[in-house]
């Protein structure tokens, strides 16, 4: 597929298609659908399933210059006016959250919306991302990538930012002890998201891949002027009826727990007010991994497939 302005290559994969709904993969930083591996076909007897690559990650093309969730949420839905069937269902993670609310947003805030309502948006399940600013736990890298430094710290060591600091990162938001995490520093899962991340000169520009996370204090904290992605979550559960889930994996040290509890809090009082009650998006609709880190899909993929279709009302 292509970008709607900029004409970038990004892979679509769809598994054969269905007279189902579509159910569609969105990964996060700084891996790409890859997450989705183990999982995906899971689905398929229920979902036309979808995956794609954000532009800039995975398999796609890795223009030069910086990202935008503005950018990802129009690419998003560019796929979306592509697929077959009137209905799309959402599994997101990680940065795949962001993408999918800022989505949400364009699609209830602006007026004239730059996305299609073509379609008609299912049940949506966040998994672990810091959707809630105030409560992520930056790693220290992230940190790095995100400073006004980060072009210098690129420049004067680019295979540590590249691949030392990115393994290490990764492999420190598994769940699990300390011996799980570092088994996961050199196992399987983060080499490949490594090769992946390097393909098409990626990991060169990974400081601008992580652009994303300054826009997050504006769009993704708690307060007053700061809830947009809060309300286009609202605007979508109480204008079209999409139903919101949470399958977190409660060892998150990144996003932790916290989030989703706080989200789906704060998503319920705007809808209902004082007189909480179940319904489009309640306490009932969180649902914790024990002992499960950042990527449930891959470290704990069957309780993460039961969930999730749980979740999806397909068990």
């Amino acid at each position: 597929m292509h970008t709607p302005t900029t004409h970038r290559e990004y892979p679509c994969t769809s598994f054969p298609p269905t007279s189902c709904p579509t159910l569609l993969f969105l990964h996060g930083f700084p891996t790409s659908s890859y997450d989705f591996t183990k999982v995906a076909s899971s689905f398929t007897t229920t979902h036309n399933v979808v995956t794609y690559d954000h532009l800039g990650f995975g398999l796609s093309d890795k223009p030069n210059r910086k990202y935008f969730l503005r950018d990802h949420a129009l690419n998003l839905d560019q796929v979306i006016r592509t697929i077959a069937g009137d209905k799309v269902d959402f599994v997101a993670h990680d940065m795949g959250d962001k993408v999918l609310t800022e989505y949400l947003r364009l699609r209830y805030e602006e007026e004239p919306s730059d996305v299609s309502i073509s379609k008609t948006l299912g049940t949506i399940v966040f998994t672990n991302g810091g959707m809630v600013n105030e409560l992520v736990n930056m790693r220290w890298g992230q940190i790095m990538i995100t400073s006004i430094f980060a072009n210098k710290i690129m420049e004067l060591c680019p295979k540590l930012m590249r691949h030392w600091f990115t393994r290490v990162q990764l492999a420190s938001i598994w769940g699990g002890s300390w011996s799980v995490m570092l088994s996961s520093w050199f196992g399987q899962d983060i080499e490949d998201m490594m090769t992946l991340l390097e393909h098409k000169g990626g990991g060169e520009i990974i400081h601008k891949l992580g652009n994303y996370m300054k826009e997050l204090d504006r769009k993704g904290g708690f307060g007053r002027e700061k809830e947009p992605w809060v309300t286009a979550v609202v605007k979508a559960a109480a204008h079209e009826g999409v139903v919101v889930w949470f399958v977190w994996g409660d060892g998150d040290t990144m996003a932790p727990k916290e989030i989703a509890q706080a989200f789906t809090d704060k998503v319920e009082l705007d809808l209902f007010g004082t007189h909480a009650q179940e319904g489009h998006c309640s306490p009932k609709h969180l649902i914790l991994l024990e002992g499960c880190g950042h990527f449930g899909m891959l470290e704990q993929p069957e309780k993460y497939t039961e969930e999730v279709k749980k979740a999806l009302g397909v068990e």
